[in-house]
């Protein structure tokens, strides 16, 4: 008779007021986005180094020693290559408007290069014809603008530019003249966008 109630005991167990209850389920996984956890090590891809940036929506002028008043419509395309850090970019482009057109080589500098908005300044050396002269005379311009970046490689950009042409009469004074004697320069505000490859 006692090994009736000891059997019961062990194969039932034993009721106990002090024991906790298990746990409740654990919930089931939400959907929800999640952002992908940090890689390994800092390990970031390499960002593009090639650079295509058009800039269709542009107005330009010039001084009065070119002959031309008022402002006219301009675009600009460049090529610029970046080194996998820093904001230094080398770049060369082409300008066209109705009545003049260059192409320069030169250096940008984007500062707050890991930020989305990069104010940049840029210097460049090149070639540029202004009507009604058809000869191309050395230029020199100077650049100060935004990029405003969507993504890592695609952004829009703002520019203002200012540029000055040589002329060939050497009597002139100073190294940047047109050839009637005067400087001969050209202002130019560009919107557009660009992408890096």
């Amino acid at each position: 008779m006692i090994l009736l109630p000891l059997l019961l005991a062990t194969t039932l167990g034993q009721y106990d007021p002090d024991y906790p209850p298990p746990p409740p389920p654990p919930p089931p996984p939400s959907w929800r986005y999640r952002p992908a956890p940090p890689a390994q090590g800092g390990y970031e891809p390499a960002r593009g180094g090639l650079g295509l940036v058009w800039m269709p929506l542009g107005v330009t002028g010039f001084s009065e020693a070119t002959g031309n008043t008022g402002s006219f419509p301009e675009g600009q395309l460049n090529v610029e290559l970046r080194p996998p850090t820093g904001g230094a970019r080398l770049r060369a482009g082409f300008e066209y408007a109705e009545v003049a057109r260059s192409v320069e080589v030169g250096l940008k500098y984007d500062f707050n290069d890991r930020g989305q908005v990069r104010p940049f300044v840029g210097v460049a050396l090149g070639a540029g014809s202004i009507d009604p002269l058809s000869d191309w005379h050395a230029t020199l311009g100077a650049s100060v603008g935004v990029d405003l970046f969507v993504t890592r490689d695609f952004f829009f950009s703002m520019e203002l530019k200012g540029k000055r042409f040589s002329g060939g009469d050497r009597r002139s004074d100073g190294w940047f003249y047109d050839p009637f004697g005067y400087t001969a320069s050209q202002t130019s505000f560009q919107l557009g966008f660009g992408i890096y490859l």
